[in-house]
Order: structure tokens, then sequence, then C-alpha cells
């Protein structure tokens, strides 16, 4: 569990403060709440580190929830309200850093002393405290790349256009999904700030959809399996001989066993997957990105296991990076049968829960076997 002392410490720093902070960042948040009337901010660390807002380095160097919980609770998010479409000097500033690759050095005069409140959130990393912002002045100059800068400049490239084109590039989701909560790409007069939650779905979302679209003129994969944990999120995820088709149940181990689930077929969706919402896209994002390596199509079940081990949220990201975990970890089978009856000997063994009442009512998996009834009909 959380290290209270620590969270104490941090609570006493904050308090010193007065009506300045002198940091250096290149971090920002965009609310929702009242949209299109939203606060926009720049997220400030109490000391110099690029690691309060870097998930993969979080990863590498195996920090457990109470570190990372502790990093993000050393973040202020000094605000301002504005509406989407507003364009002036403070939301200019916190655009550029937003496409900044380094964090800079900032002066921040504030309206208020901050207050601690740390909210958790499925979707974004939470941070600790907030205050509001009289004056923001960035004391050097973003360090934004050529390839940023020409897709920032460009006012007739569309936005999906232009994450598609950096992402092909190197620049990660991370990234992308913070420059497009500034409104920094698209269409010039379409350009607005968009709600991190919203921004992060949707880069996940439109990456992804652009992976699977190669996906599909690829050979089928065979029958096989993925096992892997970050942070008590565990993903099973098992792919089929067949056309792209994606399935996610996502089981709460921690509230009675809750099982939620959405599915897409060859198509694709039309409409936003509300019941495992942002986990949906994250995952999609991880499996396209795999089958895009493997060079292979396949119809997808992915299930994953939320245990106590998980007792703060962090956000989305956890589950992106948990999926993409389990995708190194590949057991081969040489008919599908064999495979379901692996998946419940180890939901049975690791987590006492019975995975057969969910395979049972997979659409996926009732496509297969309705496809292998057809075939053996008309042979």
């Amino acid at each position: 569990m959380l290290n209270q002392d620590r969270l104490i410490d941090v609570k006493e720093k904050i308090k010193k403060i007065a009506d300045k902070i002198d940091a250096q960042t290149n971090s920002v948040f965009v609310g929702s709440e009242n949209y299109p009337n939203i606060n926009i901010g720049i997220l400030n660390p109490l000391k110099k580190s690029e690691e309060f807002d870097d998930p993969k380095a979080w990863i590498k160097k195996n920090l457990n929830i109470d570190n990372i919980f502790l990093l993000r609770s050393q973040l202020i998010n000094t605000k301002k309200q504005i509406r989407a479409l507003d364009k002036n000097d403070f939301t200019g500033k916190v655009q550029e850093l937003s496409l900044s690759a380094k964090p800079i050095e900032v002066e921040l005069k504030l309206k208020n002393k901050p207050t601690f409140s740390f909210r958790q959130s499925s979707y974004y990393t939470p941070f600790g405290s907030r205050a509001d912002i009289e004056r923001a002045e960035l004391l050097e100059s973003p360090k934004i790349q050529k390839a940023v800068e020409d897709a920032h400049s460009d006012t007739e490239l569309k936005s999906d256009d232009a994450l598609k084109e950096l992402y092909k590039k190197g620049y990660d989701e991370y990234f992308l999904s913070k420059a497009l909560s500034t409104g920094s790409f698209g269409i010039g007069n379409l350009r607005k700030f968009v709600p991190t939650r919203w921004s992060i779905t949707a880069t996940d979302d439109i990456l992804s959809k652009d992976l699977i679209n190669k996906i599909k003129e690829f050979d089928h994969a065979g029958n096989c399996a993925f096992f892997g944990e970050l942070l008590g999120n565990y993903y099973l995820i098992l792919l089929t001989p067949n056309n792209w088709s994606y399935e996610l149940f996502e089981i709460d181990l921690r509230k009675g066993n809750s099982v939620a689930t959405d599915y897409e077929g060859f198509e694709g969706r039309k409409n936003y997957a509300k019941n495992t919402c942002g986990g949906y896209y994250a995952a999609r994002l991880a499996i396209a990105e795999k089958l895009l390596k493997l060079k292979k199509q396949a119809s997808v079940v992915a299930i994953r296991f939320i245990t106590k081990d998980y007792y703060v949220g962090l956000g989305v990201w956890v589950v992106r990076e948990a999926a993409r975990l389990a995708l190194n970890n590949k057991i081969e089978f040489g008919e599908l049968n064999l495979m379901l009856k692996y998946a419940e000997l180890m939901s049975a063994k690791k987590f006492n829960y019975n995975l057969e009442k969910i395979l049972k009512s997979s659409t996926t998996l009732k496509n297969i076997k309705e496809q292998s009834t057809l075939t053996k009909f008309f042979s």
C-alpha cells in the first residue's frame, strides 16, 4: 500500500509554495469538465526530472504503484480556464510546451497557493495539486523537432494524418496524444484544445485503425496465446487463424468478478466501446502493433484480469503497456480446443476463476465455430 510518510513529505513541500513556481517541464493537462469551457494547465514537478511523465521509463526501472503514485503526487497543475477554440498568449505557450521534445525552464506566477487533491483516473495519469495561474513565462525556447514543426505548420494537414505520419517516424502515442490535446495539428480554423482523456483514446483509435488496415492484407496467424502482467493487470491474448476481429473481456477480480466486454468484426466499430472504454483502444493498439510485426492477421480474444494488486488507478497507459508486455510471451497450439483448454486451466490456477462462461459467450469463438460448421456442411 501507499507510503503515507512520503506522501506527507510531499504535502509539506507543496504548502511552502507561495505565489511562484520555477520548474522544468513539457507536460500539460487539459480537463474535460464543462467542455467546451475547460481548464488547461502546465504540469510542474517539485524537482527537475523527466521521470514524472514517462511511463516507459517507469517500466524499465520496474517502479511499483507506490513509486509511481509518489512521483505523480509531486506534480502541480497550474491551470487557467479557456474555451476550447481560444487562441492567446497562454494557450500558445501551453501548445509550445506540448510539442517540445525535452522539458524546458518555465516561471509561473500563481493566483493562489496550490491545494493537494490527488484523484485517480482510469484514463489519464493522475497528479497531485492544483493552482490557478496568472502568468507563464518560458525561459528558454521549446525543443521542437523538424518533423513535428512541419506537421504543426501545415494547416491543411488533417490531425489524423499528422498523427499517422509522425507515428511512422517513431513518435510514440504519449507524445502524440499530448500534442493532439493542445490542438497542435489539423486544419487551421478547426484546431482546438481537446480534453486529455479524449485525446488519449482518440490517438489509440486512430493509430490502431491505420495498422489494422495493413494487417487485413496478411495471411492468418496460427493458434497461439500470450500472457503477461503489469502492476496487477494481467492479459491473456488468444489469436486464432481467421480474418481480423477483436474482442476484449475485462474481469475485475476486485469487484465481485464483474465482467465488461466489447467486440468488433472485420469492418471495425462505428460506435464507442462504452463497456470497456479507453482500455479497449489501448489494448487494440498493442495487439495491432504485434500483428504488424508478425505480418499476420487473426481473430483476437483478449482477456484482462484486474487484481487487487492494482490498488490505485494510474491511467490507461497501464492497459497498453500490460498488453505489450504480455505479447512478448507466446505459446503455440496445434488446434483451437487445446488453446481454450489452456486458457481455462491457467485462469483457474492463477486467479481461481472459471473462464468457461466467458469463452462460451465470446462472439469471436461463436463465429469461428459457425464458420467451421458451414465449411464441413458445404464440403
